[in-house]
């Protein structure tokens, strides 16, 4: 995508940092552009805003910055940081450099943590090497994924109802901050309130950048080296924004996949997916990029042996398709059939009291509604799964499955927790943050906390828990990245590819799980992405809408200065 020149771009920076007056104070010794400078320390302040483990760690975060990529914005970068760390406006990390491991860091001093203001960058040279630069960095994503990019140029942002919400956002947050106590009870470890405050600057700085990037059309694509998912300002966008967005003045509705890290991880669990060649055509490690299946191939031995050894099998009794039978073709449908199929599914996956017995029969001639709803209603004669009031039978594996085919993993962890704790007050969201955990996190943690929500998962599912421990035994990172990359080839390679060559008139976005496009195409967008996920999976998916309003943002700016 070719982005067009303006006459200036907009910038955040501290708003007691004048260059102007510093550059006359402090003369650089070389041709010192003030725009460059100012571009520099928006790239350190918008960093921060960006990168959630950033904001998350513990006190004031430095950004790593990659030299080669600034490289190309700024050929004598070394001399301006150099001048930035002179005059004290910046300070870098004790964190020695390391070739392809840890690019060098950097952070505004304490005097600049303050709040961010508006500035311009208006040299016309450096403003198209800007854009000369981004086209570049942009090309392979566009050349991959032109059927997603080609449709940022119509996408739209009110700025004046962002802006607003920015604002609100930064006074909610202070006075959040004036209202806890100054001081901390014994044995917590809360963050300094100052150190609080000069993160909230930084998301507030971050705001304003989002806003600007979509409202002057200055768009990027990048396609990461580890999970392969691709990133755009639709990705990066703070998820309330999005209600501020539209396509060429039509409304937007984001189709989700529910519960989708622990759905994805369902593959994982079946020997299928390590084979060489996979027969039940399904996603499988070969289909995935070649830098996460050398992760993966050093354990494959372990993993066969681990899975082929458990007293149970962790092979699903998932329905397939059977031969011979067409899927749901869609092409000569109306929208109100395709409202009408999206309606029956919603209802028929009310949530259901736990089922005994689970029986194959006659099914009817709806293949995208075989593995729970109308299959669970024509029920009779050959008994392929039993459940006894819910229990796991001792095979977490299947247990695992059941609880993803339902719809209610988190509720059934949640459930069981209470049970274990005696503690009535834990939620749903905590039971996510414990998933997380054990996906995520290394193997050995000091952590109690991180410790305590491991032990939740492993009680109920212990063989499961030893396969991701497994899998995560030489590299943490390697179970986050084989799920990143399984998201990826279905959301991009499948689903948006196939809908683009089914309706190529029909705009279409990727975040990462979700699929985007314009209110009154979700329920063919939903066919597409059940088929899809299914044939991949190999377990029905649970899908959720959600509609981009205004009126949602400006409920949310009530609610803040109400307070």
């Amino acid at each position: 995508m070719t982005l067009t020149s303006a006459n200036r771009l907009y910038v955040r920076r501290p708003e007691n940092l004048y260059w102007a007056s510093i550059l006359a104070d402090h003369p650089p010794g070389f041709n010192c552009s003030p725009d460059k400078l100012m571009y520099m320390t928006d790239l350190i302040v918008g960093r921060l805003g960006t990168d959630k483990r950033l904001y998350e760690s513990k006190g004031y975060p430095y950004s790593p910055i990659s030299s080669q990529r600034l490289r190309e914005y700024v050929f004598d970068y070394p001399l301006y940081l150099a001048y930035m760390l002179r005059v004290g406006v910046i300070e870098r990390s004790p964190l020695n450099y390391s070739v392809g491991v840890r690019s060098n860091a950097y952070r505004l001093t304490k005097l600049y943590r303050t709040q961010t203001v508006t500035d311009t960058i208006t040299d016309p040279l450096f403003i198209h090497k800007i854009y000369q630069v981004t086209d570049r960095n942009n090309a392979t994503a566009v050349q991959g994924y032109y059927y997603l990019t080609r449709w940022a140029g119509g996408l739209k942002i009110d700025a004046e109802l962002g802006y607003r919400y920015a604002e609100a956002f930064l006074a909610h947050g202070q006075q959040i901050l004036l209202s806890r106590p100054k001081r901390k009870r014994a044995g917590t470890r809360s963050l300094n309130p100052k150190t609080q405050r000069e993160k909230l600057y930084c998301r507030h700085a971050n705001l304003y950048q989002s806003i600007d990037r979509i409202r002057r059309g200055n768009h990027y694509f990048t396609v990461d080296d580890s999970g392969h998912r691709l990133h755009t300002v639709l990705t990066n966008l703070k998820s309330d924004l999005r209600h501020a967005l539209a396509y060429q003045g039509q409304s937007l509705v984001s189709i989700d996949l529910s519960s989708s890290q622990i759905y994805l991880s369902v593959r994982l669990i079946e020997p299928s997916f390590y084979e060489a060649k996979p027969t039940d055509g399904r996603i499988a490690l070969r289909d995935l990029a070649p830098n996460v299946q050398s992760l993966v191939e050093p354990l494959i031995q372990d993993i066969r042996h681990l899975l082929a050894t458990n007293p149970a099998s962790p092979s699903p009794a998932i329905v397939q398709p059977e031969a011979g039978r067409r899927r749901l073709n869609t092409e000569n449908m109306t929208q109100r059939d395709l409202d009408f199929i999206a309606e029956l599914d919603s209802l028929w996956r009310a949530p259901i009291k736990p089922i005994t017995t689970i029986t194959t029969a006659t099914r009817v001639s709806l293949p995208m509604y075989e593995n729970r709803s109308f299959s669970y209603m024509y029920e009779s004669d050959n008994e392929v799964v039993k459940l006894e009031n819910g229990s796991r039978d001792d095979n977490d594996w299947q247990l695992l499955i059941e609880q993803v085919k339902q719809g209610t993993f988190y509720e059934y962890l949640l459930q069981e927790a209470v049970k274990a704790t005696g503690k009535t007050k834990l939620t749903r969201e905590l039971m996510k943050k414990t998933v997380f955990t054990v996906f995520f996190s290394e193997n050995e943690t000091t952590s109690r906390l991180m410790q305590k929500r491991k032990e939740i998962f492993r009680d109920l599912f212990p063989n499961v828990m030893r396969l991701f421990e497994l899998i995560k035994s030489q590299q943490h990172r390697t179970l986050a990245l084989l799920l990143q990359n399984i998201e990826s080839e279905i959301f991009l390679n499948r689903i948006a590819r196939r809908i683009a060559r089914e309706r190529p008139d029909l705009p279409i976005f990727t975040i990462h799980d979700s699929i985007v496009t314009t209110v009154g195409n979700e329920p063919f967008v939903e066919v597409i992405m059940r088929e899809e996920l299914e044939r991949a999976i190999g377990i029905r998916p649970f899908l959720k809408r959600e509609y981009w309003q205004e009126e949602v943002l400006e409920d949310a700016i009530d609610a803040w200065l109400s307070l």
